[in-house]
């Protein structure tokens, strides 16, 4: 147990970038799926929690006022919000599947475009996984990854790679990952290598995650993440 507690404390996020809702799907993730399944988990539920309103607040649709408050109507068919829900499930409470589908289904059928319709469709994948219809969790993900709007794009490809993992699929979720690794700089790419390498880590490995932290050192070299990343490379020894 001591050892799991100070994998945390080596993965999580710096504090500024990591609000509530990311910190207890941490949490959950890690208490569902074991590690590597809760460092992807975690990261979509948790980055999808920080962009979805800091984004959402920014940006400027004409028909934000009524997209957001109609979002708001159709969530409130539910017991709770999604954050509230995930923590119900996870302590081994029944949720209301008709109350879920009814709700997944709402939340894709808002007639929304780019963004919005992006944060929608997110947001009924999270329920469906709720809900344990994996089918259509990967159905609404791929269809934003369809959309080819940043940061959802990413998002969507983050939750899918995990859906690979549990699938066994662990080639198609290796690929996904190298593809976010490739897309994006800063944050996004970052983060994307740290799930990459530690996936390979939890796979036996060890060489091509050891490779990508020293790819991680060459290309960020002042990221405020790479002690974490120097922490995995001396986890892992000389190669």
């Amino acid at each position: 147990m001591a050892d799991d507690n100070t994998e945390e404390e080596e993965l999580q996020l710096e504090a500024q970038e990591a609000g509530v809702a990311f910190r207890a799907e941490m949490w959950l993730t890690d208490a569902l799926l074991g590690y590597w399944m809760y460092v992807l988990g975690a990261l979509v539920i948790g980055l999808a929690s920080i962009f979805f309103y800091s984004l959402y607040r920014d940006h400027k649709l004409d028909q934000q006022g009524s997209f957001a408050e109609e979002v708001s109507r159709v969530e409130s068919r539910l017991d709770g919000d999604i954050a509230q829900l995930a923590y119900l499930e996870a302590s081994g409470q029944t949720l209301d599947q008709a109350k879920l589908m009814e709700t997944a289904q709402a939340l894709e059928a808002i007639p929304a475009y780019g963004a919005g319709h992006c944060e929608a469709l997110l947001k009924a994948a999270e329920i469906y996984r709720l809900a344990g219809r994996t089918d259509d969790q990967r159905r609404v993900l791929e269809a934003v990854e369809a959309e080819g709007i940043e940061p959802f794009v990413y998002l969507a490809s983050s939750s899918l790679a995990n859906l690979d993992l549990e699938a066994g699929a662990n080639d198609a979720a290796i690929q996904r990952l190298s593809d976010l690794v490739a897309r994006h700089d800063g944050f996004l790419g970052e983060q994307s290598a740290i799930d990459l390498g530690l996936v390979y880590e939890q796979l036996g490995r060890n060489e091509d995650a050891r490779s990508v932290y020293l790819k991680f050192e060459e290309r960020w070299k002042t990221s405020p993440r790479l002690e974490q990343v120097k922490k995995r490379l001396d986890a892992l020894g000389a190669g």
